[in-house]
């Protein structure tokens, strides 16, 4: 079988996160997850959780966070990042 695109192992001083478990073209698409956005106002009850360390600054230069469901929470959350992240949204309300 072909070794995963990209398997989560441990990372020694850091916890979990996820590799490259192949070579990867640029360009390619890694992942496609879906996000929950966590609004300014409402960051002060996330960041004083666990899951602070699975948030991602949501748009350049907004308030906002995001916690991404998937793989994804487990990318690298550099500010000098190997890969580009882009968004697409569409809005569900429920």
């Amino acid at each position: 079988a072909a070794a995963p695109a990209l398997p989560v192992i441990a990372i020694r001083g850091k916890g979990r996160g996820v590799v490259a478990g192949r070579p990867l073209s640029q360009g390619e698409v890694i992942a496609r997850d879906p996000v929950v956005v966590i609004p300014a106002e409402e960051w002060p009850s996330i960041e004083a959780t666990v899951l602070v360390h699975y948030c991602f600054e949501w748009h350049e230069g907004g308030d906002d966070a995001a916690i991404v469901l998937g793989h994804g929470s487990m990318l690298n959350h550099s500010y000098a990042p190997n890969a580009a992240a882009r968004t697409h949204r569409r809005v569900r309300r429920g």
